[in-house]
């Protein structure tokens, strides 16, 4: 009679879960089903395979120690189920079955349940092996194994064993899909003559020896392969002996058929010999000594073709429930990722990987399309180049079609697959790989590329496997739109980010300039009367101990306006010097011979090496476009990068100035090997009088190379790692019109009788001038504020007009005003302790011929002067 039981009636068996010691992750244990006992392991493998069948869990990465525990739990007959945290790259245990944390209990206990089914299976085999001794030891083995081709290969191996065969053959019956079976030849051995084999797919026919027995279920037993009785409807293919220079003799063909009665493969035993493990020595020998294979070896190799049968479904079985939870595990992945935010490639790579799990695919590609391009963004497997190519046109080959059409592709036999290339059919055969599946990725109604998996299992790729594909690539296109706009969001975040940083930075030293400049004006009014009163009495004459005191105050007080005029640099209050062109390339030369002193005399003096140098310099053949500017004020930004390069290298380097044309800007990379910087450091390089050097730094020489950057419309970056260098990338624009080159013309005294009007509200400035000028041979009108001095200009003819700027009650720019009004062919000079900060339009509105910055020398205001006469001569 025979049991209906349902399996919802069916008492559940109660199973035993093995763990070690030390296994950590106690919440899935205490998580266990009432039917799924945990025990701790005992001492080892070997006294485990005397306590009751169960499986092993065990904790993933597999190291080297883990690989030795798993292999003895298995040749002990006990499942591994081996844990593995998601994003683990590390080789699985063959054999063993791998889930990815977190994974769903129900799937775990049904996982841990097939394996206590499996394990108690074995242990019933392996007590048949006691009773059948090698039989049955065979059969245990064909049970443990997991993997197809290792079984396969294994079943080969004992069946030639237990009946002296010389060699053997496995066919396995499958069905492609479309209601028809086939009979692959999938595997070969020969102990006398090498075998080259290439698995094939043949059609399931009577007319064949192993297609007979597949349709029949019969055992066939042949004494002489080319003998066979002229009633039989099969016959012997003698090609293969031909090919292989070999002689088929006695034969036994036996079905691999399952307990359920399906028949699955087909086994055939080829020459029986009187002792095995001794190849023949010749097709003679074969003819001469080959026997026919008596009962006994007859029933041990069907018992062993039915164990074989049992082995390949289970295996079958268990590799459908593993891609099964695969799948499921795979497209719950994915889902939840298509609600998250993830860089582009992480989520390409994921997709990959998931992909692969998925289809247990032996390799998978992720195309994706740029314009008409298809772009391979992920690979998983090894020359696969001529099959899944790293770029391809959209419409061209089995991918670009799916790109075209939108609709999947499979292919069931990728060795018959015409349009493929003889190129692209012999990779695939030497990579064994037989089926073919690319699928469209979609966003929204976009196709956005292909995803490609190729198989070497058979059967092949399933309409089931295509839906389910199908499915994964639309959850997939959905996060790889979502990523792009991540990446988007990201890009945009970081732009505003570092326009803030720049704003914050501009603000803090504007704020900081407008307080400066204050400064400024103050020191300047002072340090003018000391150069001026130090000039006069060395040019008067002094005692040699007098003039060299005035000369080292008069430094002084020089050394103290470069200060006062560092401070201004970076507040960019330098805006009345009229720019002219400037051939960048040519500065940085010139900035690397300037300081050829210190980076190699003196640095090779103390035993120092420095490797400094101009890279770049021409575009598609075409120079470096000029740009508009001050040559001095960039020759000193660039030198003070180069210096500050040297001193975060103090025990030698490499330092080059990198040129190149972006578009319509100039950039320059000045890269050096040096200490790099810290985040804090980096942040703040450009502020003022921030420093690293401690007494030996004023915290100025970045300060102003950022000034005079930014005067000149530019922009400056700092890219750095610490202890890896640092880049400072100085990006210019390149005007569309550049400005003409002025000629500064040559400096030559005043005219004899001069009468100039000079208006300070500085007493000590305005006796100090006035001396100055009266030894210059002019006559000099002081007035020491603007109503005076416009109390002058009516009474009183001059020639030439010196005004403040900052006066009390009437102020230069009024002064002036009224002297072009007056004297409209006299030149007008500005005299302002605010340097050189004006606006060139309203300089150019009153009629200013020329600034004079405090402090400044007797020789810079001369030259000024007679600047200014010769251009009103030239009007």
């Amino acid at each position: 009679m025979i049991d209906r039981q349902t399996p919802e009636d069916s008492p559940r068996s109660r199973g035993i879960v093995w763990y070690p010691f030390d296994f950590s992750r106690g919440q899935i244990i205490a998580a266990l089903p009432d039917d799924l006992e945990s025990r701790v392991m005992p001492g080892g493998p070997v006294a485990l395979a005397e306590e009751e069948a169960g499986v092993a869990l065990l904790e993933g990465p597999v190291d080297e120690s883990d690989a030795v525990l798993i292999d003895s739990l298995q040749r002990a007959l006990v499942p591994v189920v081996l844990l593995v945290d998601a994003g683990t790259i590390a080789p699985i245990a063959r054999g063993c079955v791998s889930l990815t944390l977190p994974v769903n209990p129900e799937t775990l206990a049904s996982v841990l349940r097939a394996a206590c089914e499996q394990a108690r299976v074995a242990r019933e085999a392996q007590e048949t092996t006691r009773q059948l001794e090698e039989l049955n030891a065979i059969g245990v083995k064909l049970s443990g194994e997991r993997d197809t081709k290792l079984l396969l290969d294994l079943i080969l191996t004992k069946a030639r064993t237990i009946t002296r065969s010389d060699a053997a053959s496995i066919y396995l019956v499958e069905a492609p899909g479309d209601g028809s079976r086939r009979l692959r030849f999938e595997m070969a051995q020969n102990e006398s003559v090498p075998v080259e084999f290439n698995a094939v797919s043949l059609p399931l026919s009577p007319e064949s020896l192993a297609g007979h027995v597949a349709l029949s279920g019969e055992i066939l037993h042949v004494a002489d392969a080319y003998a066979l009785p002229e009633r039989c409807s099969y016959r012997f293919n003698s090609e293969v002996d031909a090919l292989a220079g070999y002689r088929t003799k006695s034969m036994l063909v036996l079905p691999m058929k399952t307990p359920g009665g399906d028949i699955i493969g087909v086994l055939e035993l080829i020459n029986c010999k009187r002792e095995s493990g001794r190849p023949f020595e010749s097709t003679a020998a074969i003819e001469r000594e080959a026997l026919p294979f008596p009962a006994p070896f007859r029933n041990l190799a069907a018992s062993l073709a039915s164990q074989a049968a049992v082995a390949l479904s289970n295996s079958n079985l268990f590799r459908e429930l593993t891609r099964r939870q695969g799948r499921l595990e795979a497209l719950v992945d994915v889902s939840q990722r298509v609600t998250r935010l993830w860089p582009p490639a992480t989520v390409q790579k994921r997709i990959a990987d998931l992909y692969q799990t998925l289809l247990q695919a032996d390799a998978v590609a992720l195309h994706l399309i740029d314009e008409s391009r298809l772009v391979r963004a992920e690979v998983r497997g090894e020359s696969l180049d001529p099959l899944l190519p790293a770029e391809q046109a959209v419409g061209e080959g089995p991918i670009g079609g799916v790109a075209a059409s939108g609709d999947p592709r499979a292919i069931a036999e990728i060795a018959g697959y015409a349009p493929l290339s003889p190129a692209q059919r012999e990779a695939a055969a030497s990579g064994r790989l037989r089926a073919w599946l690319s699928v469209p990725v979609r966003a929204g109604d976009r196709i956005v590329g292909v995803l490609t998996a190729l198989s070497g299992q058979a059967p092949a790729f399933s309409e089931d496997d295509v839906a389910v594909a199908t499915t994964f690539a639309a959850q997939a296109g959905i996060a790889l739109e979502n990523s792009r706009l991540y990446a988007e969001l990201e890009r945009a975040l970081e732009g505003v980010k570092k326009s803030q940083d720049q704003l914050v930075q501009v603000e803090r030293l504007r704020a900081l300039g407008e307080m400066a400049a204050g400064v400024a004006h103050d020191f300047n009014n002072l340090l003018a009367v000391v150069m001026l009163r130090t000039e006069l009495l060395l040019a008067r004459g002094q005692a040699p101990e007098v003039a060299e005191s005035l000369t080292m105050i008069r430094q002084s007080a020089h050394d103290g306006a470069q200060t006062v005029r560092r401070i201004q640099e970076f507040t960019r209050t330098r805006s009345t010097r009229p720019f002219g062109r400037v051939d960048v390339q040519h500065v940085l030369q010139e900035v690397v011979e300037l300081a050829r002193p210190r980076w190699r005399d003196q640095a090779q003096s103390r035993g120092v090496t420095f490797d400094v140098g101009v890279e770049g310099g021409r575009v598609e053949g075409r120079p470096i476009p000029m740009v508009a500017g001050t040559v001095e004020e960039l020759r000193e930004a660039f030198l003070n990068l180069l210096n500050n390069a040297l001193e975060a290298m103090p025990a030698g380097g490499r330092f080059a100035f990198q040129i190149a044309s972006e578009g319509s800007r100039v950039a320059v990379r000045a890269t050096d090997s040096g200490c790099g910087m810290s985040e804090e450091t980096r942040r703040r390089v450009f502020e003022p009088f921030f420093t690293t050097k401690g007494a030996q730094g004023n915290g100025l020489g970045l300060a102003v190379v950022w000034g005079i950057v930014a005067r000149h419309g530019g922009e400056i970056e700092v890219e750095t790692t610490l202890g890896r260098g640092t880049t400072f990338v100085v990006s210019l624009p390149v005007p569309t019109v550049l400005p003409e080159d002025s000629d500064p013309g040559d400096a030559s005294r005043l005219p004899d009788g001069t009468r100039v009007l000079l208006v300070e509200d500085n007493l000590e400035i305005l006796r100090s001038l006035a001396d100055l000028l009266r030894d210059s041979g002019c006559r000099v009108i002081e007035a020491p504020d603007g109503m005076a001095a416009l109390s002058r200009i009516h009474s009183e003819h001059v020639d030439l007009v010196l005004t403040d700027l900052a006066m009390p009650g009437i102020s230069g720019w009024e002064v002036a005003a009224a002297c072009r009004e007056r004297f409209p062919a006299a030149p007008i000079g500005l005299i302002t302790g605010f340097g050189d900060q004006l606006d060139p339009e309203r300089i150019e509105r009153h009629g200013i011929r020329f600034v004079v910055a405090k402090p400044f020398t007797s020789g810079e205001l001369l030259r000024e002067i007679a600047t200014a006469f010769r251009a009103g001569d030239r009007v």
